[in-house]
C-alpha cells in the first residue's frame, strides 16, 4: 500500500510542478519494487520533463529492459535517444565545419530512432548547407516542415537555401 502511496504522491507533485519531489517518490517506489518496469518509465518521463536526459535514458533503458513486450517503454526510449542523438549532433556542429560530417550521421540517426523528430532534420538541413551541398539541405528542411508546417526559420532557410542552389547550378551551367 505504502508503494502506490509514493505513486500517488509523485503524481500530486507532478501536479504542482515539483518534479524533484516526484522523482523522489518514484525512486522510493523503486526502491520498494525494482523490478516494476512501469515505475522505472514514469521515472524516465519525468526525467525529461526535468531537462535530465541522461538520467531519463538510464530509467528508460532499465524499463525497457525489464518488460521489452511494452511498445510504449520501446517508443519512450527510442524519442530519448533521438534527443541525445540531436544534442552529440549540436556539439559537433559547435566544434566547427570538421565535425560537420559526423553531426549529420547522428542526426540520421535521430530520424532513425524517432521519424518525428523535425528538429534533427532542420538542423541537418542547416549542416548540408553548411557544406554547400543545398540540394540535400532542402530535402531535410522539407521533411522539417512536413512534420511542423508552422516552423517559420525552416520556411526561409528553405528559400535561402533554394536561391543558393539555383545560383549554384547556373554557375555550373556556366562553367
Amino acid at each position: 500500500m505504502e508503494r502506490n502511496r509514493n505513486i500517488q504522491r509523485a503524481y500530486e507533485s507532478i501536479l504542482h510542478h515539483d518534479f524533484e519531489q516526484a522523482i523522489a517518490f518514484f525512486e522510493e517506489a523503486i526502491r520498494q519494487e525494482p523490478m516494476n518496469a512501469e515505475y522505472y518509465h514514469k521515472l524516465s518521463i519525468t526525467f525529461a520533463r526535468s531537462g535530465k536526459l541522461n538520467a531519463a535514458l538510464q530509467a528508460a533503458r532499465k524499463a525497457h529492459w525489464l518488460d521489452h513486450t511494452q511498445t510504449t517503454y520501446k517508443y519512450h526510449l527510442d524519442h530519448l535517444e533521438s534527443l541525445d542523438c540531436i544534442r552529440q549532433a549540436e556539439a559537433c556542429l559547435a566544434r566547427g565545419k570538421a565535425q560537420t560530417y559526423t553531426a549529420i550521421g547522428y542526426l540520421k540517426q535521430a530520424v532513425q530512432l524517432d521519424p518525428l523528430a523535425s528538429e534533427a532534420y532542420m538542423l541537418m538541413g542547416m549542416a548540408y548547407a553548411e557544406l554547400d551541398e543545398f540540394e540535400h539541405a532542402l530535402i531535410s528542411m522539407k521533411e522539417a516542415l512536413k512534420l511542423n508546417p508552422h516552423l517559420d526559420s525552416a520556411k526561409e532557410l528553405c528559400a535561402k537555401y533554394a536561391k543558393e542552389l539555383h545560383r549554384k547550378l547556373n554557375e555550373q551551367g556556366n562553367a
